[in-house]
């Protein structure tokens, strides 16, 4: 019976009906407790979802970290995402920005690093390449160790880092350019700088391991001879017998830098030429030139695809072990033998000058078969 009810009857509540409506009472306040901040909860959350999408473009421009991080979180997938890109590219400025080492403290970068990784963007790659080949030759233990980090750091990014990884080697990458052009009166040494990148880009393949192998198989073929000699270092260090095949078909490359680093990466990988052809390409890698003559005949074709080196000069070392094994073939390249007085070692070779037997075609790569495995 309500109160009320009870007011206007006359009648007193028994103890029972008392003690009845004191706990419905207090469950009545229990609920509006509660329910109170789930009601306000849900008005915020109403406030959020009509609220305008954060502007990352000014968020870029201004500089805005914690704005940036905070939009990570925003509920529109296509914001995350612009604001992840944008803030790739923050980090990846305030992390190349000058590094003469006196601007940002040890702790600052170790910071930017891990968050650049945990971010799993490609575009982080060169960055972390740059910081590291800025870095690794520091005699200070504190740099010298986040630098040491970076090949496992680029790990954590997945396969997608695989690509920047192979375009971090070229010669002309345009992003490592830019930096180069931007601080060319800062002291820099381009070739070290290069060369540093390099040197951390394969570790960082060789990090990513076996995942790796079919793309490096593909850089094999690529047209910068520094890729090429890059991805055959990692399938060396790597160590996965996939990378015997592809390997044994770079044995021909056309530039004496890298068929050196095609066969000591086989060395590696523990492989051993079976057939003749096979013999005579791993032999001109290592410059074994009296195997080659031994050899006779096979040798002839691996040695003519060689003979004009990768600055379109002759090289002469391969013409004098082609005199030497005196084929048919080689009667051509007998001829211009004839006439070396008139050219200096390594003269260029004018366009037909030289033909490589009855008007033949550098001959191609080893054929690999059973043996290569």
């Amino acid at each position: 019976m309500s109160f009320l009810k009870r007011l206007f009857s006359g009648k007193k509540p028994s103890a029972e009906t008392r003690k009845m409506e004191q706990t419905s009472a207090l469950d009545s306040q229990l609920s509006s407790s509660v329910q109170l901040p789930i009601e306000e909860k849900e008005k915020e959350s109403e406030t959020v979802a009509i609220a305008a999408p954060p502007d990352i473009e000014q968020m870029r421009y201004m500089g805005d970290e914690e704005g940036l991080t905070q939009a990570l979180h925003y509920q529109d997938s296509q914001v995350r995402e612009a604001a992840s890109d944008a803030l790739v590219d923050l980090l990846a400025g305030l992390l190349k920005f000058d590094l003469r080492g006196r601007l940002f403290n040890y702790d600052e970068q170790q910071a930017r690093i891990r968050k650049l990784v945990e971010l799993q963007k490609p575009q982080a790659v060169v960055p972390l390449l740059i910081f590291y080949a800025y870095y690794c030759e520091q005699t200070y233990s504190s740099w010298g160790d986040i630098c040491h980090t970076i090949p496992a750091e680029v790990k954590k990014i997945g396969l997608s880092a695989v690509q920047p990884l192979i375009e971090a080697m070229e010669e002309n990458n345009a992003e490592i350019q830019s930096f180069i052009d931007e601080r060319k009166h800062n002291r820099i040494f381009p070739n070290s700088l290069q060369r540093n990148i390099r040197d951390c880009a394969v570790k960082s393949l060789v990090e990513i391991g076996v995942p790796t192998i079919e793309s490096l198989g593909a850089a094999l073929k690529n047209d910068d001879p520094y890729v090429r000699e890059g991805a055959a270092k990692a399938m060396g260090q790597i160590g996965d017998a996939g990378a015997i095949t592809p390997l044994v078909l770079a044995l021909g490359d056309k530039y004496e830098s890298v068929r050196p680093v095609v066969s000591a990466a086989l060395d590696e990988l523990g492989w051993q030429p079976d057939k003749d052809e096979e013999k005579a390409y791993y032999w001109i890698a290592n410059s074994q030139w009296n195997q080659c003559v031994a050899l006779g005949a096979p040798a002839v074709e691996p040695l003519i695809s060689v003979l004009i080196n990768d600055y379109g000069k002759v090289n002469w070392e391969v013409a004098e072990v082609l005199g030497k094994i005196g084929d048919a073939r080689a009667l051509d390249v007998g001829e211009v033998l004839g006439r070396g007085r008139e050219h200096r070692a390594g003269a260029a070779v004018a366009p037909g000058e030289l033909q490589l037997g009855e008007g033949r075609a550098a001959a191609p790569a080893p054929d690999v078969g059973a043996g290569a495995a």
